[in-house]
């Protein structure tokens, strides 16, 4: 069926809202901050005019405007996807009827829930080539899925985009059509066809069948969460405050590093003759009860990096993430490593039940996609994860292990009296050697 121009336009503003929220989440994973990047050091000029005199803001060409775009958005969604998506990750069922149909399909899920973190929702497209079932990537950015009856798939999905020769079009896909717009000075109608086919050979001759009625329209979408929420969204203004005292610390050290100097009574022009006689001669005349200082204006360092730290902190705990940084410089306790691991548990898990959604989508439009090709290979599997996720002592233990030289000494006694001793000898048998040395030395040391 067509769809008024209105509906369509006013499905493609909603959708470009959303869309303002992806460029952001895009911009911030690829270290684009915006609110730091578009940071102007500004300066009050006084000018005259017709009201009298007036102060103006303008840039200041003479201030230091380092733009320092920290990386935390992509670190915390590869920690996530890595988490979740490692070598380890294999299906309940069929795995090998499952990769000779798609053979990249851990590599494309590892892009898809990438791309998801920061674009709200992304999809695979499921279409027939060459009589095969295949799928393709669309991102968020061109999609925007509608929900009229059912609230877990949707109804129609739109995808918009432009072509490489300009053309603005827009395809309402529903379960058995593909409803299609073009834009030109205005919206208009383009035509309405089939989403597929069928078709069978008689006699040497193609005989068309009536379209293919689908469960759904021919996406299986992925969403990153139920709040339709990029993983910017928790810590933006943490790392946009991070990334301005950062970046203000950088101009500070630039701009403070110089000295300037008081003179008192100086025998001379102006500041410009000052600066010459001082540059080339070394010397400044002062006069009679002359005097010249020379002043270094200091940094608050001390302070700037406790904001800094504690800033960093709320960043990785509202983005339920692992700082990594704080384990190998010895800075958490044993409580605090499994605490952090938890948060990242928390939000893996959440993000595992949206992929398995996305899973039964993919395993339900390659079954019925495969009717359509005549495919006799029917999938039914889910996904099976293995997170690596410290959720015991005995896991810290081991995993500490493989830290040898980078995790304090005092973390490893703590966890050893209630380490599983046939769990530590399934340990690779040199990193344990390694441990008891060390532990031996330090014990050693505090008899002593």
């Amino acid at each position: 069926m067509a769809y008024k121009i209105e509906q369509l336009k006013e499905w493609l503003t909603e959708h470009a809202q959303l869309k303002e929220q992806m460029a952001e989440g895009e911009a911030y994973f690829n270290q684009q901050n915006t609110a730091i990047l578009e940071t102007k050091k500004q300066m009050g000029i006084i000018r005259n005019d017709k009201n009298g005199k007036r102060t103006v803001m303008v840039e200041d060409p003479y201030a230091s405007n380092e733009k320092l775009a920290s990386g935390f958005l992509k670190q915390q969604i590869k920690q996530k996807v890595n988490y979740l998506i490692n070598e380890n990750i294999t299906l309940s069922d069929m795995v090998e009827e499952t990769e000779e149909l798609y053979p990249d399909w851990r590599k494309d899920l590892k892009q898809l829930s990438t791309r998801v973190s920061y674009h709200i929702y992304g999809a695979w497209q499921f279409y027939v080539e060459d009589n095969e079932t295949k799928y393709k990537f669309i991102d968020g950015t061109q999609l925007y899925p509608i929900f009229i009856t059912n609230q877990s798939i949707p109804d129609l999905v739109i995808r918009h985009y432009t072509t490489m020769d300009g053309i603005e079009k827009a395809i309402i896909y529903s379960n058995t059509t593909e409803t299609h717009y073009i834009k030109k000075k205005k919206w208009e109608y383009e035509k309405e066809v089939p989403i597929i086919r069928k078709s069978k050979v008689i006699a040497d001759e193609t005989i068309e069948e009536q379209s293919v009625e689908l469960s759904q329209p021919p996406f299986a979408i992925c969403f990153n969460n139920d709040e339709w929420k990029t993983d910017l969204q928790p810590i933006k203004s943490f790392v946009d405050i991070y990334d301005k005292v950062n970046s203000d610390f950088a101009n500070n050290i630039i701009d403070f590093q110089e000295i300037y100097h008081t003179v008192k009574n100086y025998d001379g022009q102006d500041l410009e003759e000052f600066n010459e006689q001082l540059k080339r001669l070394k010397v400044v005349p002062v006069g009679e009860d002359g005097e010249m200082q020379t002043h270094q204006i200091e940094v608050p360092v001390n302070a700037k990096q406790t904001f800094l730290e504690l800033t960093r902190k709320n960043i990785f705990e509202f983005g339920m993430a692992v700082d990594v940084q704080n384990i190998a410089t010895g800075n958490a306790t044993v409580v605090a490593i499994q605490s952090m691991y938890e948060n990242l548990n928390m939000k893996a898990a959440d993000f595992e039940q949206e992929l398995q959604d996305f899973w039964r989508q993919v395993i339900k439009l390659t079954n019925e996609f495969n009717l359509i090709t005549g495919s006799a290979a029917v999938l039914d599997n889910y996904l099976m994860f293995d997170k690596s996720m410290i959720s015991n002592v005995n896991e810290v233990y081991e995993r500490l292990s493989k830290w040898i030289g980078t995790i304090p000494t005092e973390i490893l006694f703590e966890l050893l009296p209630d380490v599983d001793k046939d769990k530590a000898m399934e340990l690779k048998e040199e990193e344990v050697n390694q441990l008891k040395t060390r532990m031996l030395t330090e014990q050693e040391l505090q008899e002593e």
